[in-house]
């Protein structure tokens, strides 16, 4: 299963249980930007969306490659990463941390990068 590369601020609060009490409250003080490698990302840093592209109910889009600003702890979750990609006009984006990269992503298979128009070669099928 590919788990869910972002989320949208028009979702629920997500239960996060911590020490084995749930809380829903995330308090006035925000939490760093933890994940799952170290160090964790600060804000204002340039990362790299890595995950898979997509378009979320909001209208906003993620798109394998695209370089964005990590503003913070996510909106509604603060295990994700608030992030701006400047193709969203504006718009910010809750990155799962494991979707984001310090590094440019690696080209893809046969050296294509994401969004270049391909055709097919092959026979008709």
């Amino acid at each position: 299963t590919v788990p869910t590369p972002a989320t949208t601020h028009a979702h629920t609060h997500t239960r996060i249980m911590r020490s084995g009490k749930a809380s829903h409250d995330r308090g006035t003080r925000r939490p760093p930007l933890l994940t799952p490698r170290e160090p964790a990302f600060a804000p204002g840093e340039e990362l790299y969306y890595i995950g898979c592209t997509v378009t979320l109910p909001s209208g906003n889009r993620l798109a394998y490659g695209w370089r964005g600003e990590a503003l913070g702890p996510g909106q509604d979750d603060d295990t994700t990463i608030e992030m701006r990609f400047r193709e969203n006009d504006g718009g910010t984006v809750d990155c799962r941390p494991e979707s984001l990269s310090r590094s440019p992503p690696a080209l893809l298979p046969g050296g294509f990068e994401a969004g270049e128009r391909l055709f097919y070669t092959g026979s008709t099928l």
